[in-house]
C-alpha cells in the first residue's frame, strides 16, 4: 500500500506469451481495455482517491474520536489511515476536507480531537522513520517520538496559524505542531483526551498523569494539575470539565478548570465503560457506552446531582434482536459521540477484527430519526459471494445485500455484522486477523472460509445457524501449520487442526488434532471447492478433504484425509490454486526457472490449466506468462500478477501494482479465455475514482457469473477503504 511521499519507479519489461498444448508460441500483443464493463465500488460511501484535478474524498477506514462543532460539522481523528484520511471534516453526510500531514513523512494521526470557534486540535504522533528523517524543525531525534497536538484552522483544516515553538512544515503547516512529550520510541505514550474553549486547550496525558492547560491561541502552557488515568474530556455550560478517569473507564468526574475536583461524578454500572463523552445544548452529559449495551447513556442535572435521564440506541446494539443485523440505532463499539446546537446527536462506531477497518458515522435527531450516515467498512479485505444466494456478499465480518441493477456505488447496502466477540471472544478474526473470504455450501448450509493477508495459513472455517445466532458466523474449524499464538489450548509446537466437536465455538483442549509435532508447510494461496475440499498452494499442492458434517454441522477435516501432490511441470513453485471438481480442471499459478517473482508476495508470472487432474493429468492444456516487469527492483510496489480467479468462461488475473512506463494502471486485471488461454482484454477502475493503491493480499480477487450472464469481479483496494467492483457483460458471440 502506498502513502503520499512514496515513490513509484518502474522498469520497462512487459511480458505476455501463450503456450498451448505445451507447444511454444511467439509472444502476441495484449488486447485492449474491455468493453461492456461498469466500474463501481463496495464498502465506502465515497470512492474518490484523488489525483490531478480530482477530489480526495472517502470516509476514513477507522475513527477513534470525533468533535462536533455547534453547526454540526464533524471532525474525525484516527492514528492510522492507509490513504492519509486520518483527520477529516464531514458535514451533512459529505466528506468536505481532510487535514493532511497525518500519514507518511513521519506523521501519524491520534486518538482524540477538539474544536472551538477558530481552530481544530488534533492529537498526533511525529516520528523520524527509524532515523531516516533529519530536521529538528520537523522530526524528533533518532530513537524518539513526538506526541502532541496539531492545530489547524477551522476555515480550512489543511492550513494553520504558526505559533512560537511550533514544529512542522513538511507535508503539514509550518509551526503548527505542539510537542507535548518527546519520549523514547519504546515508551507507551498517547494524548488521551482533548477539549477546547475559545480561551484554553485541555490535554490529558496519562504518560505522566497530568492534565495540561494551554492558551488556545498562543499555545503556551498555562498550568498543569495531577490526573491519573485520565482520558476523554468535555466542558459543560458552566465551564467545568468532565473527565473520564480510571483504567476501566467507569468513572466520569467533574473538575473546575484549575483541577479542583468537584462533588459531581458519574459511575457507570459494570460492565459498562465510557469510550467518549460530550455535553449537549441542554447541559446533559452524553456517555458512549462501549460495553455490551452499545448505546448512549444520557445524564441530566449534571451541575448538581447527575441522574441517568435516558438512553439512546437499542440496548445491546447490533447484537439485540436478530444478532448482527444492521439498522438504525443499532450501534456497536462506539468510539465517538457529539452534539450540535440544533440538538442532533452524532455517533461514531467502529468494527473489531485484528486487521482493522470499519467506520460508521451517523447523525440522528434527538428523537432518534436518522439524518445521515456515512460508512467505510473495508480495509485489507475482499468480498465473496454466497453461491446459494449471489445477492449476498461476505467479507471477514460483514454481509452486504446487493442489487446489481442499481447505479454505481448504490448496488450495495450494509446488511449485517457477523462477528460477536461477546459470545466468541477467541474468534480468530479477532486474534489472528484472518480475512479474504470464500463462501461455499454443503448440505444446504453456508460456510465462511478465511485465511491470512500474506499467506493461506492459518485458515479458518465459520458456520451459520440463523435460527439461534441470526447473522453471526460461528468459529468451527481452524488449521495452522505451526504454533500460531493467541489461540487458547493450542499445541505448543507443530501443525494442528481444531474442530469444534460440541458446536459451542470455544477452543476446548480435547478438540485439537496434531501430527508428529513438526511444523507443516506454509502456503501462499488457498482455494475451497464446492465439495468443501481445501486446496493449499505450498510450493507443491496440499489438500484437506471434507468428510461431511458432524452433529453440530461442523465440517470434518483431519490429517488422515490430507494429501500432498508434487507440483507439475513447468513449475518450480506453485503459489496460487483453483480447482473445479465438476469439470476436473486444475488451474495453477507460480514460478518457473525463467519467470520468477519480483516481490515475494506475488503469485508468480506463470499460469497453467490442467485437464483431468484427478485422473493424473499433468500436461498443461495451456500456459500463460502474464504481464510483469521482470527488471523492477523497487520492493512492494512491483507490477506483476498477485492473484487470479476463474468464473464461467474466463480467468481473471490481478496485478499487484501499476506501471506508467508500461501503460498499466493500478487495479489492473487481465482477462483470459478459460478454454484457450487467449488474452481478451483488461479491466481497470474508472479514472474518476482517482488514485488506487497496491493490491495487498495474496487472495485479493474474486470473480463469479450471475444467472443472466453478467460477471462480477471484486478486488481489494485499501488505499481509499473500499473494494473495487466491476460488472462486465461480454459481447454476444
Amino acid at each position: 500500500m502506498l502513502a503520499k511521499g512514496c515513490s513509484r519507479r518502474f522498469g520497462r519489461t512487459l511480458v505476455f506469451s501463450l503456450v498451448a498444448c505445451a507447444a511454444s508460441r511467439l509472444a502476441q500483443p495484449a488486447a485492449g481495455r474491455l468493453e461492456g464493463v461498469r466500474g463501481s465500488w463496495l464498502g465506502n460511501t465515497y470512492p474518490f482517491g484523488g489525483g490531478p484535478g480530482l477530489p480526495y474524498r472517502w470516509v476514513p477506514q477507522d475513527v477513534e474520536d470525533i468533535a462536533v462543532a455547534p453547526d454540526g460539522t464533524v471532525y474525525t481523528n484516527v492514528f492510522w489511515e492507509e490513504g492519509g484520511a486520518n483527520q477529516c471534516e464531514i458535514k451533512d453526510g459529505k466528506v468536505v476536507n481532510r487535514a493532511g500531514g497525518s500519514r507518511g513523512w513521519g506523521h501519524e494521526g491520534g486518538a482524540c480531537v477538539a474544536v472551538n470557534s477558530k481552530y481544530v486540535y488534533y492529537a498526533q504522533r511525529y516520528d523520524n522513520e527509524g532515523g531516516g528523517l533529519r530536521d529538528p524543525q520537523n522530526w524528533p531525534p533518532k530513537g524518539f517520538h513526538w506526541h502532541g497536538v496539531s492545530r489547524r484552522n477551522r476555515s480550512d483544516i489543511r492550513t494553520g496559524d504558526p505559533f512560537e515553538g511550533g514544529k512542522g512544515g513538511k507535508e503539514c503547516p509550518r509551526g503548527c505542531f505542539l510537542v507535548v512529550h518527546e519520549a523514547p520510541v519504546s515508551d507507551d505514550v498517547r494524548i488521551a483526551g482533548l477539549c477546547a474553549t475559545d480561551q484554553e486547550l485541555f490535554v490529558s496525558c496519562p504518560y505522566d498523569s497530568k492534565m495540561r492547560v494551554y492558551d488556545a491561541n498562543t499555545m503556551r502552557l498555562v498550568r498543569t494539575w495531577p490526573l491519573e488515568c485520565g482520558s476523554d474530556i468535555a466542558v459543560d455550560r458552566q465551564g467545568m470539565l468532565w473527565v473520564v478517569r480510571g483504567r476501566e473507564g467507569r468513572y466520569i468526574s467533574r473538575y473546575d478548570p484549575n483541577g479542583t475536583k468537584l462533588p459531581q461524578e458519574v459511575v457507570l454500572p459494570e460492565p459498562s465503560r465510557a469510550s467518549d463523552i460530550c455535553v449537549d445544548r441542554s447541559n446533559r452529559l452524553l456517555v458512549a457506552d462501549a460495553g455490551p449495551d452499545h448505546q448512549l447513556r444520557i445524564y441530566d442535572r449534571i451541575d448538581t446531582a447527575p441522574v441517568l435521564a435516558a438512553t439512546f440506541g437499542r440496548k445491546g446494539g447490533i447484537f439485540s434482536g436478530r444478532r448482527g443485523e444492521f439498522g438504525e440505532l443499532r450501534f456497536h463499539s462506539i468510539t465517538g459521540v457529539g452534539s450540535d446546537d440544533a440538538g442532533n446527536i452524532y455517533v461514531a462506531s467502529t468494527q473489531r477484527p485484528a486487521s482493522g477497518g470499519g467506520c460508521i458515522l451517523e447523525s440522528y435527531t434527538a428523537a432518534g430519526r436518522l439524518n445521515w450516515r456515512v460508512m467505510a467498512l473495508e480495509f485489507v479485505d475482499r468480498a465473496a459471494e454466497d453461491p446459494g444466494e449471489p445477492t449476498s456478499l461476505y467479507t471477514k465480518d460483514t454481509r452486504y445485500k446487493m442489487d446489481y441493477r442499481k447505479p454505481p456505488g448504490e448496488e450495495w447496502s450494509y446488511a449485517a455484522y457477523t462477528l460477536d466477540w461477546h459470545r466468541y471472544p477467541h474468534d480468530p478474526r479477532l486474534t489472528l486477523g484472518l480475512l479474504s473470504p470464500f463462501v461455499q455450501r454443503l448440505e444446504g448450509r453456508r460456510f465462511l472460509f478465511l485465511n491470512g493477508q500474506n499467506g493461506a495459513t492459518p485458515f479458518g472455517v465459520w458456520r451459520f445457524d440463523p435460527a439461534k445466532e441470526g447473522e453471526i458466523a460461528i468459529p468451527c474449524v481452524l488449521y495452522s501449520h505451526r504454533h500460531a499464538g493467541n489461540v487458547p489450548n493450542e499445541p505448543a509446537a507443530g501443525e494442528w487442526l481444531w474442530r469444534d466437536e460440541d458446536g459451542d465455538g470455544q477452543f476446548d483442549p480435547d478438540e485439537f488434532l496434531t501430527r508428529n509435532g513438526q511444523d507443516g508447510p506454509g502456503a501462499g494461496g488457498i482455494w475451497v471447492d464446492s465439495s468443501l475440499t481445501v486446496w493449499l498452494a505450498c510450493g507443491d499442492i496440499r489438500s484437506f478433504v471434507c468428510r461431511g458434517l458432524n452433529r453440530a454441522g461442523v465440517p470434518l477435516y483431519d490429517f488422515e484425509s490430507s494429501e500432498t501432490v508434487r507440483r507439475p511441470e513447468p513449475f518450480q513453485e506453485v503459489k496460487r490454486i483453483r480447482y473445479d471438481p465438476q469439470a476436473d480442471v486444475m488451474y495453477l499459478g507460480g514460478t518457473t526457472r525463467e519467470h520468477r517473482n519480483v516481490h515475494w508476495k506475488g503469485m508468480g508470472p506463470v499460469l497453467c490449466r490442467y485437464d483431468g487432474w484427478s485422473k493424473g493429468g499433468r500436461t498443461p492444456r495451456w500456459q500463460i506468462v502474464g504481464t510483469y516487469d521482470r527488471d523492477y527492483r523497487g520492493g512492494h510496489e512491483s507490477c506483476e500478477p498477485l492473484s487470479f480467479d476463474v468464473a464461467g468462461e474466463y480467468v481473471f488475473v490481478a496485478l499487484a501494482g501499476g506501471s506508467g512506463k508500461l501503460a498499466v494502471g493500478w487495479g489492473h486485471i487481465d482477462v483470459y479465455r478459460a478454454d484457450t488461454g487467449e488474452h481478451v482484454g483488461f479491466i481497470e477502475p474508472p479514472k474518476e475514482f482517482g488514485q488506487v493503491g497496491l493490491m495487498d493480499m495474496v487472495e485479493c480477487l474474486r470473480a463469479f457469473r450471475l444467472p443472466w450472464g453478467e460477471y462480477v469481479i471484486i478486488e481489494e483496494e485499501d488505499y481509499a477503504a473500499k473494494n473495487l467492483l466491476h460488472l462486465w457483460r461480454p459481447a454476444a458471440k
